[in-house]
């Protein structure tokens, strides 16, 4: 079974500079994660709980996102066609982006974009490997990366589960292809598995309780959308907060809260 592993393949000294500053980044936030802001999540949600004091502040600020996936995790998987998840999430800003991700009630109109998946890179990239599989020297990619090639600009990837890719020969070029099709045809033969998955693929709820795609797991998506994938497990990683408060707010244990929205998923799928 190939895994993100096979992606080690096409790493380059070239790279060792910025992926050793990854690393160091890397386990420095983990580190902290682990000492510090995991339990001070984990504190946050209990208190909130418990109706500490401070139970209405923490509602506002979103609830710790992290604490929250921690303790009701699998009630927040759902299996949903992947046809359904068409639209995008859209941020205002980094900044909102990133303050967004580490809460579970989201607020803004993040929800109101037009941004659709099927304009997406990453879908242009598995529609193009898909419909070149027998010969991926004539997709558009294959062209478009040999081009920056010749150009002395070769194509670079950094990702926090991946060493990096650095595509500097044809032969490179080819494996990196190669290897996102072996994705798609043992998808296509084995379906998904989610034990070889870094991180699920992940939406919100809108305003109106309607699935959005977030950033995360988009190349998963693409591939299963154009196999033509029946269902596929995704994580919701946040909901908006006029949808929380119409499907929890009224309750007054905040437990109940959390059961009332979670209620409400089963109802999506």
């Amino acid at each position: 079974m190939i895994d993100d592993k096979a992606f080690n393949e096409l790493y380059h000294p070239v790279l060792i500079p910025r992926t050793m500053l990854k690393a160091v980044k890397s386990l420095l936030s983990s580190a902290f994660k682990k000492a510090a802001g995991s339990p001070l999540e984990s504190v946050l949600l209990s208190l909130w709980l418990n109706h500490s004091a401070f139970s209405g502040l923490i509602e506002r600020s979103g609830l710790p996102g992290h604490a929250v996936r921690n303790r009701y995790g699998n009630a927040l998987i759902l299996s949903l066609p992947p046809e359904s998840l068409n639209r995008m999430a859209v941020f205002a800003s980094k900044h909102h982006r990133r303050r967004t991700a580490g809460v579970f009630i989201w607020d803004g109109d993040w929800d109101r974009g037009e941004a659709v998946f099927r304009d997406t890179d990453r879908y242009a990239l598995m529609s193009d490997i898909w419909e070149n599989r027998q010969d991926l020297r004539k997709s558009r990619k294959y062209t478009e990366l040999t081009e920056m090639i010749k150009r002395g600009t070769p194509y670079t990837e950094f990702n926090k589960n991946r060493s990096g890719i650095y595509l500097n020969t044809e032969d490179k070029v080819c494996k990196y292809l190669e290897i996102y099709l072996k994705f798609m045809q043992q998808l296509e033969v084995h379906g998904y598995d989610t034990s070889l998955e870094k991180d699920p693929v992940c939406i919100a709820l809108d305003m109106d309780g309607r699935p959005v795609k977030t950033a995360k797991g988009l190349h998963r998506l693409a591939m299963a959308q154009i196999l033509g994938m029946k269902s596929i497990p995704v994580m919701v990683r946040g909901v908006h907060r006029g949808w929380w408060e119409k499907t929890a707010g009224t309750e007054k244990d905040n437990n109940l809260k959390v059961m009332r929205a979670i209620e409400h998923l089963r109802q999506i799928i």
